[in-house]
């Protein structure tokens, strides 16, 4: 099932529990609170880190678990302990061609 992270806070109507914007959810995706969520643009689809990136494995260790994750730390890479320059501009060659690919 895929992870949603809110934009806004997120109350349950039934139980009055709020989950707070920035917060990661799991939601079926036929459900009614994900597509509320989704087509509001209240939250975004969480994308795993693809398991092609450079520097994979170090990434994760480091706490990178998805692109957006990724996107955030791209100016922070070599931070990451096993991420150097040389890899740092791989991940980044990386970054763009998924937006390229995605037309952004």
């Amino acid at each position: 099932m895929p992870k949603v992270l809110l934009y806004e806070d997120l109350v349950d109507k039934q139980t009055g529990i709020v989950t707070p914007a920035g917060s990661t959810v799991t939601l079926h995706p036929s459900s009614p609170a994900y597509k509320r969520i989704i087509e509001a643009q209240r939250g975004e689809n969480i994308v795993p880190l693809p398991e092609d990136v450079p520097g994979y494995k170090a990434l994760k260790k480091g706490g990178i678990d998805s692109v957006q994750a990724l996107l955030g730390s791209a100016d922070r890479l070599t931070e990451i302990k096993g991420i150097g320059e040389k890899t740092a501009e791989e991940v980044n060659e990386f970054l763009q061609s998924l937006q390229l690919n995605t037309g952004e």
